[in-house]
């Protein structure tokens, strides 16, 4: 990656997102398109079981992010460890 990527950037953008918040991690989200019938596909590979279908690329990541929080909410219902 260049170190000099120009005066016009701002200094968040040369040094990149910023750390996540203390006691979270970053959450890697896999999204596939022309999936069923050129739709998109997201998920979530460490969380079994989150799958979202839509018809964007945004709506497909955000509701894949949306459906591991609630399968984080649901386990933590049932007081068992989500991990997430």
């Amino acid at each position: 990656m260049p170190r000099n990527l120009g005066p016009d950037l701002t200094e968040e953008v040369r040094d990149g997102p910023p750390p996540p918040l203390e006691g979270f991690a970053t959450l890697p989200v896999w999204v596939e398109s022309g999936y069923d019938g050129g739709r998109f596909a997201g998920w979530v590979p460490s969380v079994p079981g989150v799958l979202a279908i839509a018809d964007s690329h945004v709506r497909a990541l955000s509701l894949a992010v949306t459906n591991t929080a609630r399968v984080r909410g649901w386990l933590e219902a049932h007081d068992d460890e989500a991990g997430i």
